[in-house]
């Protein structure tokens, strides 16, 4: 069965899916404040999020070739001087090599503990995760105004018509909107 968390997700995507799977499924954790940093300038994180009063920093390593490297571990160094972060993840679809158990432990010496999510925890996380987020969106004002004008046009006219700018949330508001119409 292909679900939104499943191994076949996870084990056969691009790395730019798997990242954006692992923020979803952070997500559906109740992480708080999840941001894809993408970019050849991310500072050693590919998603930064905060779990209560914790910051993370999570660098995801895709392959589906086999062993993964210790470059991971370099770059989370780096995430946590420049984010100030409290907790390091190393999110890998491939299979951590004595190298990188090796380098995991001698960073664990100088003070930083990094947590491995292999596939198997992945997976064993996701099992836990709800299939709804329980987070609501609460709407901004003008995105609640949206909301409600969209709302009686489609119930008084059977159509419905918004203009917002780039950024603004249209996809915040018509979610909130198909989730009151249904």
């Amino acid at each position: 069965m292909y679900s939104l968390f499943s191994l076949e997700r996870f084990s056969m995507s691009t790395w730019r899916e798997f990242e954006r799977d692992f923020a979803r499924l952070l997500l559906h954790l109740n992480f708080s404040d999840i941001r894809l940093t993408g970019g050849a300038n991310e500072k050693g994180a590919d998603i930064l999020a905060v779990k209560g009063n914790t910051r993370w920093a999570f660098q995801c390593k895709y392959s589906n070739s086999g062993n993964v490297n210790k470059k991971g571990v370099q770059q989370l160094i780096e995430a946590k001087k420049y984010y100030g972060v409290e907790k390091l993840g190393l999110v890998t679809s491939g299979i951590p090599g004595s190298a990188l158990s090796k380098e995991l432990l001698k960073q664990k010496r100088f003070g930083f503990n990094i947590n491995l999510f292999d596939l198997k925890r992945i997976i064993k996380l996701a099992k836990k995760a709800p299939t709804y987020s329980n987070r609501i969106k609460i709407l901004r004002d003008y995105q609640d105004e949206t909301k409600i004008g969209l709302y009686h046009n489609l119930i008084n006219t059977g159509k419905g018509f918004a203009i917002m700018a780039t950024g603004l949330g249209k996809t915040v508001v018509i979610s909130q909107l198909v989730a009151d119409l249904f």
